[in-house]
């Protein structure tokens, strides 16, 4: 009888379940839209969904679940999620007793972004010292150093969307403003840039879109096409990537810099504009690589998290 495990990815725009076994085999996935009705109504009864139905899909006589990993878009510590706004409230216990008195199960949770890093580390092509930067909805870090993950004090290491953009700032975390992360996720592009430009469309040549569809993949479409307002904009925007990106490779000395997330498709926009910044100001430049499993990544790393709990290996992401 294979051992599998179940992973779940709760992103900011959909949440992902899969079962996979220890060679990271993907036997089956589900995906559903983060607020989407199809699962449940609230957040847990959301998550318990989909992880039923993944099990509900696995053969009793061939595969069997030993243990569930979760990832989520906030830090997890002592309990309770923090930075995301949307399982906040997620009693994480309500989750664990479930699948605990019903299938007699683990229930690990960690930060996606964190759990990204177990995936590259686990499946990718880097293992010891690198950076994994998740660009999509929002903006995370996960750091591998002398192949041990760093969790932090408080299991909140990593989160640069509270990067101070700028020293004149006074208002910030405790603000409830995020200053990096509404310049360079993919929700802060869309937003500031509907903020600039909402309502001077007329006076814009050829402007192509209706502001209805912008997010993030319309405008870098719109900035590879040359279009002028985009091109100022998406430029100021990478300014600040690359110089937050080169202050992290400063601090930390990473071998291998990876770019994971949605962002992470435009790839080629961006490539040689941060290596050749880095090269500049960066002592020893580390190599800047597009993530090799994309999308699955934190899918990977939280099925990589389950095994690890199931196998009581908890010194892979120990404090160091």
């Amino acid at each position: 009888m294979q051992e599998v495990y179940i992973g779940v990815d709760c992103g900011g725009t959909n949440i992902r379940a899969a079962c996979g076994n220890k060679n990271g085999e993907i036997i089956t996935q589900l995906s559903t839209a983060s607020y989407s009705d199809q699962y449940g109504k609230s957040p847990v009864e959301r998550i318990i969904g989909i992880i039923e139905s993944i099990i509900d899909r696995i053969n009793p006589e061939k595969e069997m679940v030993k243990a569930i990993g979760i990832g989520v878009p906030g830090a997890y510590y002592q309990g309770k999620i923090y930075f995301c706004t949307n399982l906040e409230e997620v009693n994480v216990e309500e989750i664990r007793a479930f699948f605990h008195h019903k299938y007699s199960l683990s229930v690990s949770i960690m930060n996606d972004v964190k759990c990204a890093a177990l995936g590259e580390q686990w499946l990718g092509e880097e293992t010891d010292n690198f950076i994994y930067i998740n660009i999509g909805t929002g903006l995370g870090l996960a750091l591998i150093c002398n192949g041990r993950l760093y969790m932090g004090e408080n299991n909140a290491s990593g989160e640069i969307g509270y990067w101070i953009s700028d020293p004149a700032m006074q208002s910030g975390y405790k603000s409830g403003l995020a200053p990096l992360s509404s310049i360079i996720s993919g929700a802060g592009l869309k937003k500031r840039f509907v903020e600039l430009y909402k309502g001077k469309s007329q006076s814009l040549t050829d402007w192509p879109n209706s502001f209805a569809e912008i997010d993030a993949k319309a405008l870098f479409d719109l900035y590879k096409k040359g279009f002028k307002p985009v091109v100022s904009f998406i430029d100021e925007s990478l300014s600040y990537m690359k110089t937050c990106i080169a202050n992290i490779c400063i601090l930390l000395n990473p071998k291998t810099v990876i770019l994971g997330g949605g962002l992470s498709h435009d790839f080629d926009v961006f490539e040689q504009a941060i290596s050749e910044y880095m090269k500049e100001m960066v002592p020893f430049p580390p190599i800047l690589v597009k993530s090799t499993l994309g999308m699955n990544s934190g899918l990977y790393g939280a099925i990589r998290l389950a095994m690890m709990d199931h196998s009581k290996k908890q010194c892979h992401f120990e404090r160091i």
